[in-house]
């Protein structure tokens, strides 16, 4: 069973722009990394026009002393706590739930860490390791277009980023405007 899973895993053709068919791993490999950096090529950016931020200046300094204080070991190990159990690994293959069954013995360690970067701003670069995966859109993708790219992060990675962002959602409502609010939760 365990082979079968891993052959329907592996993507053992590809057809091409040209509709020719490849089936070499390295041709492979070759035609999904073009393809995606086609895709997501670096495109100029217009900064003029985007409206001004003085508006909600006062917004911001109300704020200011929340986003700046100090991360506590309670909002870590909160942020751990929200994490989802068993998803997505990153290369170390550690997930929320290790951490969760195991906070005894490495909790200490893990928050230790997780204050040094938000007391220093630099970030042990491991942390930073991700895996690309890709996911079929379709059964049996035979395109690069078929295909949806995931990034699995190293979980002390997005422990790091879900306190920000659980600091961001309480600042982000009064800062963005009712022609956004479809990036508002419940709106």
């Amino acid at each position: 069973m365990a082979s079968a899973r891993r052959r329907a895993k592996c993507i053992d053709s590809l057809k091409k722009e040209d509709g020719t068919v490849i089936s070499a791993q390295d041709d492979i490999s070759f035609e999904m990394f073009n393809f995606f950096e086609k895709k997501w090529m670096g495109q100029n950016i217009v900064e003029g026009g985007w409206p001004s931020l003085e508006v909600k200046r006062s917004v911001l300094a109300d704020f200011s002393g929340y986003l700046d204080a100090e991360v506590t070991k309670e909002e870590i190990w909160n942020v751990v706590c929200s994490l989802g159990r068993n998803k997505a690994p990153g290369r170390d293959g550690v997930t929320a739930s290790f951490f969760k069954f195991f906070w005894e013995i490495v909790g200490e360690q893990v928050t230790l860490a997780c204050l040094e970067f938000f007391s220093t701003g630099v970030m042990e670069p491991l942390w930073k390791e991700t895996i690309v995966v890709l996911l079929p859109k379709v059964n049996n993708p035979d395109q690069p277009s078929k295909f949806r790219p995931i990034s699995l992060c190293q979980t002390i990675y997005k422990i790091v980023a879900k306190v920000l962002v659980n600091r961001l959602k309480g600042v982000l409502p009064r800062l963005i405007s009712e022609e956004q609010a479809a990036f508002v939760p419940g709106r």
